[in-house]
């Protein structure tokens, strides 16, 4: 069974089937729903999720689509196993631990498995942090606007800056956390992404 079974899924491969490239990057209308004016304009609050789902629908039509949490549980796995391994270098091992470690929650692996956009944010947050990690600014930047463009809970990127800043100033690699410069980065990807939203500013209030 590649989906858990969640109802939701019905709405994200109805909204996947509305994404035309020809018309824009995002989807820009969703009239299979009535007296909200979306088939005229669609405020989407997850675009960068439907994108990659409608370029799967497109190219596979409805099984491509039930594909994309398979790969972001692949994708997750993959990251985690070079967060775990980085220092000590010990890819198989981190990854025969990690996959026993997800197989054996089922909880976890049925949220994994769901047709949402938190199977996405989850990538994107451990590989934002991964970027925290190696310092790297431009990355921290682009993952941080993905973030913003797939899920509204954009705190939790906020909150791994602060943590990722805190612990560099107390361990003196960073000597001023107002100048500390990754933090800025994953600020202003985070704004980029909120603004360039078809929600905005509704995603604002949603990540409240």
């Amino acid at each position: 069974m590649l989906l858990s079974d969640d109802p939701d899924r019905y709405y994200h491969l109805a909204v996947s089937q509305h994404w035309r490239w020809r018309e824009g990057l995002f989807v820009q209308s969703f009239p299979n729903v009535e007296g909200l004016g979306w088939g005229n304009f669609f405020p989407d609050k997850e675009p960068f999720f439907h994108v990659l789902t409608g370029i799967a629908y497109f190219l596979k039509s409805s099984f491509g689509v039930f594909l994309v949490p398979v790969f972001a549980a692949l994708a997750l796995l993959l990251v985690l196993v070079v967060l775990v391994s980085d220092s000590r270098r010990l890819w198989i091992e981190s990854g025969i631990f990690l996959s026993l470690g997800i197989l054996g929650q089922s909880y976890f692996l049925n949220r994994i498995s769901m047709l949402r956009p938190h199977t996405i944010a989850l990538v994107l947050f451990f590989l934002l942090w991964f970027c925290f990690e190696k310092t790297k600014k431009v990355w921290i930047f682009l993952v941080s606007a993905l973030f913003a463009l797939s899920y509204h809970a954009i705190y939790l990127p906020l909150a791994l800056a602060l943590v990722d800043g805190v612990t560099r100033w107390q361990s003196k690699r960073e000597w001023n956390l107002v100048f500390y410069k990754p933090g800025w980065f994953c600020v202003l990807g985070l704004a980029l992404g909120t603004a360039i939203s078809p929600s905005f500013p509704g995603n604002i209030l949603m990540s409240l």
